[in-house]
């Protein structure tokens, strides 16, 4: 799915395939000659680069924010969870260490089913917060069923984030969103010597 970051992305490769093009019909017309071109070239691509490896930063940082932003929404103790804000957290810290005593989804399922009968919303979302680390999905479906329907929103993007960031190819596949193929002209060039390009006076003698 296309993110504003992509869509920069692409945007910057556009703008560079553009610039290219320019140069290139330039020195076919004669009008700059083969040290100007390479030249501006090498600062045109040396600028989308470092643009679009500051963007792939700032998407994985998006990210992984993004993540932590949608766990405290689902389980963090909130107004609804009916608990004095004072006490919530300890009352909250008390639920997790007794569900994390649980190893099987069945007992899990057994627990939430009691605690959400009961109304210890507490206790709920901590058996929520284990089942999401531990893979339980009947556990976690029994729980959004008994929440809001943004939760169970929240929750999707929250697993569709983690599962993308867990999964190599999709990692790859987002990764090449912001990488920049080196042109015809600068192709036997290592980065290094692209940036020396970039630099140097083509007015220069040699």
């Amino acid at each position: 799915m296309p993110t504003d970051h992509t869509n920069q992305a692409a945007q910057i490769r556009d703008a560079f395939t553009r610039k290219l093009d320019k140069l290139r019909d330039h020195h076919n017309r004669g009008i700059i000659g083969t040290t100007m071109r390479d030249h501006e070239i090498a600062k045109a691509y040396r600028d989308a680069r470092d643009q679009l490896a500051t963007l792939d930063t700032q998407e994985q940082a998006a990210r992984k924010q993004r993540r932590g932003t949608l766990l405290r929404e689902l389980f963090t103790p909130g107004k609804d969870d009916g608990h004095d804000p004072a006490t919530a957290t300890l009352s909250y810290r008390d639920a997790l260490d007794r569900v994390d005593r649980i190893e099987d989804a069945g007992a899990a399922r057994t627990l939430l089913t009691r605690s959400l009968r009961t109304g210890d919303n507490l206790l709920a979302k901590a058996l929520a917060q284990k089942a999401s680390e531990s893979g339980w999905g009947d556990v976690l479906t029994t729980y959004f069923e008994n929440r809001p329907p943004q939760d169970t929103e929240r929750y999707n993007e929250y697993a569709t984030l983690a599962r993308d960031d867990a999964n190599p190819q999709a990692r790859f596949n987002r990764a090449a969103q912001y990488v920049l193929f080196n042109p015809t002209e600068l192709s036997k060039l290592q980065p290094h010597q692209v940036d020396q390009l970039a630099d140097r006076d083509p007015t220069a003698e040699a």
